[in-house]
């Protein structure tokens, strides 16, 4: 899955190159041209990095988020997390 995602990511990356260059060629350097290239750079850029990085390990079978320092004590029974409020109405309260 991992390759198929890279090689549709690089496809779409060689197209705007592509389309870019052709744009340069026939209308000449644009303001919008350069716009484009600035684009497809940060994009290129950014996808590119992105999958150099290898993928996450978890634990077999546990599609949830790891938890990362700092994010706090996790709930471990059904009971121990957050518990509803009652909502209050106005005027209610004695008051």
């Amino acid at each position: 899955m991992r390759f198929a995602v890279v090689t549709m990511a690089l496809l779409f990356i060689a197209a705007m190159i592509y389309l870019t260059v052709a744009d340069f060629a026939e209308n000449g350097v644009t303001g919008l041209g350069v716009v484009g290239v600035v684009v497809v750079g940060i994009v290129a850029i950014g996808t590119i990095g992105a999958f150099l990085q290898p993928p996450r390990r978890t634990n077999e079978g546990d599609r949830t988020r790891r938890a990362e320092p700092g994010d706090g004590p996790q709930p471990t029974e059904p009971g121990d997390g957050p518990q509803p409020t009652e909502p209050t109405r106005e005027g209610q309260d004695g008051l």
